[in-house]
C-alpha cells in the first residue's frame, strides 16, 4: 500500500496527489512547526512536522513524518522548487500506534541560521 514515490514535475506531482486522494478517504493532515529560512540568493528552505489520520478499505491509519521544501523567488513571486515528504511511520488502528518506542524516531537535526 505504501511505497516510495518520486513525482518530478508539476503534472507528476498533481497526479501523485490525485492517486493519494483516490486511495485514502477523508484524510486529515496536520502540519506544525514551519520554520522557513530565506537566503540572500533568492531561495528559501522550509521544514514541517506532519501527522495524518486517514482510512482505506475499512482500516483506520495513523502516520507521521515531515515535509521539506525548497523555494525560489521568480518574477516577484515565491515558487516551490522541490517538496519532499518523508513518512516515518504509517500504521493501522488494529496494529496500534500507542507505546511504540521502536517506531517513534527522533526528528533529524536541523541547522538553524
Amino acid at each position: 500500500l505504501f511505497r516510495s514515490l518520486a513525482a518530478i514535475g508539476k503534472d507528476a506531482a498533481i497526479e501523485a496527489f490525485r492517486n493519494y486522494q483516490r486511495t485514502f478517504h477523508h484524510p486529515r493532515r496536520f502540519i506544525t512547526n514551519e520554520p522557513i529560512q530565506v537566503h540572500d540568493d533568492g531561495t528559501a528552505t522550509g521544514y514541517a512536522t506532519t501527522f495524518v489520520l486517514q482510512a482505506h478499505t475499512g482500516q483506520s491509519y495513523c502516520g507521521w513524518g515531515y515535509d521539506e521544501w525548497e523555494f525560489r523567488y521568480v518574477g516577484a513571486m515565491w515558487k516551490i522548487r522541490k517538496m519532499t515528504t518523508r513518512i516515518d511511520c504509517m500504521t493501522t488502528l488494529e496494529r496500534s500506534w500507542g507505546m511504540m518506542d521502536e517506531r517513534v524516531l527522533p526528528l533529524p537535526p536541523r541547522p538553524m541560521d
